[in-house]
């Protein structure tokens, strides 16, 4: 059991390497302070209700057990002390206001520039709020997904599909049945065409979409 310890930061994301990003972003502002990596609302309970000095959540609003807003009007009412950081994908402004409204300290999209997330986590660190700007919504990037995916083969749509979901090269051979090789270079195919350079970039651009339906239909 993962003991909560002074100067604890939670983060509360159930994608691997979104997760891992954020830890390593803010160990460069925070060197002293312990990283617990959360996958779901319960999980996130049972770690704070075994106490300690927590002093920052960082949260996705879509991790398993939560909907919509709830786990942060839970965090808030339970622990109001703790600073709560929202980093999500549906940074839509009634859904931003919202946040805000219910006592957020942040509102982080997910697909802001790393620039932007690291100054948004160095304002939060500092106990500062960070919100961003009504026209600085993510819609115009949003709106540009769909016809990116449209450029996707269905190889290479399964292969997205399974890097959101945190898998290896070589689970993803296993499951499609080719050589890692292969899910190499359909994995640079994938980057290429989604204009990122690298996987974490290309999960986090499809981290709010529902590739399921997609996958199981192709």
């Amino acid at each position: 059991m993962t003991e909560v310890s002074a100067s604890t930061i939670i983060i509360a994301e159930d994608h691997p390497m979104f997760r891992a990003s954020l830890v390593v972003t803010l160990r460069r502002l925070m060197p002293e302070a312990t990283f617990l990596e959360i996958a779901s609302q319960g999980e996130l309970e049972q770690t704070l209700a075994r106490g300690g000095d927590v002093r920052l959540v960082l949260l996705d609003l879509k991790i398993p057990g939560a909907h919509g807003l709830s786990c942060l009007v839970f965090l808030r009412a339970e622990y109001p002390g703790v600073p709560v950081a929202i980093i999500s994908g549906g940074a839509h402004p009634e859904t931003i206001d919202r946040a805000r409204e219910l006592g957020a300290a942040a509102f982080i999209p997910k697909s802001a520039s790393i620039d932007t997330i690291v100054q948004a986590l160095s304002c939060v660190v500092r106990g500062e709020l960070w919100f961003p700007e009504p026209d600085g919504a993510p819609g115009g990037r949003a709106q540009r997904r769909p016809e990116q995916l449209d450029m996707l083969t269905p190889q290479q749509l399964r292969v997205l599909k399974y890097l959101a979901d945190g898998m290896l090269n070589k689970q993803i051979a296993d499951i499609l049945g080719v050589s890692e090789g292969t899910v190499r270079a359909h994995v640079t195919a994938v980057l290429r065409k989604l204009g990122v350079s690298t996987r974490t970039q290309a999960v986090i651009l499809v981290t709010e979409m529902d590739l399921e339906d997609n996958a199981e239909a192709l």
